[in-house]
């Protein structure tokens, strides 16, 4: 599959969900939309961007199954320290200190 295409499917999750898939490899996401092609029996790229681009509820549900596929299971938030420090440190105490309004 061509980068570009990679790209344009990449911003399109990235314009609906707010997720950057920056842990995926060009390969395995390659892979996970060859997946989606075979389930939706689509015979090409471009005919899966096509539903991806739709506006109906079938465009919804294959966005939340790509991006379901991206994401691991395990967050990267609960295994990085420094998330937590930055809660403990920065953003509780300032929570607090507004009265819970953020």
């Amino acid at each position: 599959m061509h980068q570009e295409t990679q790209e344009y499917i990449r911003g399109l999750i990235y314009k609906r969900t707010g997720l950057r898939d920056r842990d995926c490899s060009p390969d395995r996401l390659d892979n996970l939309i060859r997946s989606r092609l075979n389930a939706l029996a689509l015979a090409s790229v471009e005919e899966y961007q096509k539903v991806l681009e739709g506006g109906g509820s079938a465009a919804q549900a294959e966005v939340r199954e790509l991006t379901v596929s991206l994401t691991p299971g395990e967050t990267h938030f609960f295994r990085d320290q420094g998330q937590f420090t930055l809660l403990e440190r920065t953003i509780l105490p300032r929570l607090i200190e507004e009265g819970g309004r953020v």
